[in-house]
């Protein structure tokens, strides 16, 4: 859920399936470690967040949340930004 959330339940499977096939670990496996390294991110970000002024915040995870309705730079994870 926590994956699907982040890319949409239609690019879940092809963020595992690309991922599986990048790193030669079986999709099965990226699915149980996806959570994990998305909650870790989201975790470092929260924490990262926590340290900075309003202002900072906005300047630099702003972009990340796509606050300003410009291409997120989370897309090129994924490849969107390409289609």
């Amino acid at each position: 859920q926590i994956v699907a959330r982040i890319f949409g339940p239609a690019l879940t499977r092809h963020v595992i399936a690309d991922a599986a096939a990048q790193s030669e670990i079986p999709a099965e496996t990226v699915a149980q470690v996806l959570p994990l390294l998305a909650m870790l991110a989201g975790g470092y970000v929260s924490a990262r967040a926590g340290r900075m002024s309003a202002t900072d915040c906005l300047a630099e995870l702003g972009p990340l949340l796509d606050l300003a309705g410009e291409p997120n730079p989370l897309d090129a994870l994924v490849g969107i930004a390409d289609d």
